[in-house]
């Protein structure tokens, strides 16, 4: 069993799993996961005699959630990434782990505050650089005009994902999951 934390990050509470002393190593989560993606990390890393912790991102698990889409922009990620490295290691530079969504938080947290990001280290999402669009140009030049199905496109419109999910929510994680598992032929 885990112990959590609440952590105030700068008036945002973030719920975190906190284990061993030594330098912070922060890990930011994907979607749809939640600090539970990095479960077999927080032991090895705590034991090689770090400080790591495994956050539960805005809106996810047992952390503060917000009803405007606005309060889920960027710069309020690195904000709340921000506040937990000072709750932690007030003043020190820190380690960023991130996966999913959670790498590019922990990439533009790094290019925006370099005085901060000791290193980041990212999975499943390259570093793409300082972005020229809009990421909701990106999903729709990529995605949308192509009429190739990507989860950020449908989530897009405002209610259209939301109807589903509360539907049963469930039942959507069961299918989204299910889609990703390797389970399903998706060969026609």
């Amino acid at each position: 069993m885990q112990d959590f934390r609440m952590i105030d990050a700068g008036g945002t509470q973030i719920r975190a799993v906190v284990k061993g002393s030594g330098p912070l190593v922060l890990m930011v989560h994907g979607f749809p996961e939640s600090w539970y993606s990095w479960r077999h990390q927080v032991d090895p890393i705590a034991e090689a005699g770090f400080t790591a912790c495994a956050i539960d991102v805005r809106g996810y698990g047992g952390s503060q959630k917000f009803a405007e889409v606005e309060d889920y922009a960027m710069e309020r990620m690195i904000a709340d990434i921000l506040g937990v490295a000072e709750a932690l290691a007030p003043g020190q530079k820190f380690i960023l782990l991130g996966h999913d969504w959670g790498a590019p938080m922990v990439w533009q947290t790094s290019l925006l505050h370099p005085d901060k990001v000791a290193a980041v280290a990212a999975l499943s999402v390259i570093h793409s650089g300082v972005p020229e669009h809009s990421f909701d140009d990106l999903i729709k030049t990529m995605f949308d005009d192509n009429n190739v199905f990507f989860y950020q496109s449908y989530f897009r419109p405002v209610g259209q994902a939301e109807a589903v999910f509360d539907a049963d929510p469930r039942d959507f994680l069961r299918r989204f999951y299910y889609v990703g598992s390797g389970d399903i032929d998706l060969t026609g």
